[in-house]
């Protein structure tokens, strides 16, 4: 689950108990959080700063539940991204 400010929780147990994950996640608008169709622990977000007038490429991957963050964007060009989705053929 995601938050307007950057808060990211993670639940493993059906919602019985939350985790903040945020540390290492700016704080931005959660758009989207897409759960891996391959691996269990890897999550994406992608996040946006339109709410601070910032239009900034903001795409994360963790492939342990939340616990650690990578950058997604690469060379892609600075543009809001609203989703994130996983390649099918992956």
């Amino acid at each position: 689950m995601g938050t307007d400010k950057g808060l990211f929780w993670v639940t493993q147990d059906d919602g019985a108990t939350w985790t903040d994950r945020s540390k290492g996640l700016p704080n931005m608008y959660m758009r989207t959080i897409v759960p891996s169709k391959y691996k269990e622990s890897r999550i994406y977000v992608a996040m946006s700063g339109m709410n601070y007038d910032d239009l900034g490429t903001y795409l994360f991957k963790s492939e342990d539940y939340g616990k650690s963050w990578e950058s997604m964007k690469g060379n892609l060009p600075t543009d809001v991204s609203y989703v994130v989705k996983e390649d099918p053929r992956f």
